[in-house]
C-alpha cells in the first residue's frame, strides 16, 4: 500500500526516513523513552518505533541516551531499522 501521491513503492535513497513510518498507539515505555506500535507506510507491515526522551540538561544530551542510540546503531538485526 503506497501513500497518496507516491510515485514508487519504496522511498529509496535520499528520502526522509520518518515519512516511511506511521506511529500508532503506545505499547510500553520506561525511563529512556516510549515504544509505539507503528506501520511501514509502503508495506503496511506492523513495526515498533521507539521515541527516546532526550531532555537537554545543562551539560547536553544525557549519556544514557547516547549509549542507547550507539548500541542500537551497532546491532545488526532485521528488526532494527538504521
Amino acid at each position: 500500500m503506497m501513500p497518496k501521491g507516491s510515485g514508487s513503492a519504496d522511498p529509496g535513497f535520499g528520502t526522509h526516513q520518518l515519512e516511511k513510518y506511521r506511529r500508532a498507539e503506545p505499547v510500553g515505555g520506561g525511563a529512556y523513552g516510549i515504544v509505539y506500535k507503528g506501520y511501514d507506510t509502503y508495506t503496511n507491515e506492523v513495526i515498533a518505533v521507539k521515541r527516546i526522551k532526550i531532555e537537554v540538561e545543562n551539560e547536553g544530551i544525557p549519556s544514557t541516551a547516547i549509549r542507547e542510540i550507539s548500541l542500537l546503531r551497532e546491532i545488526e538485526h532485521d528488526n532494527i531499522v538504521k
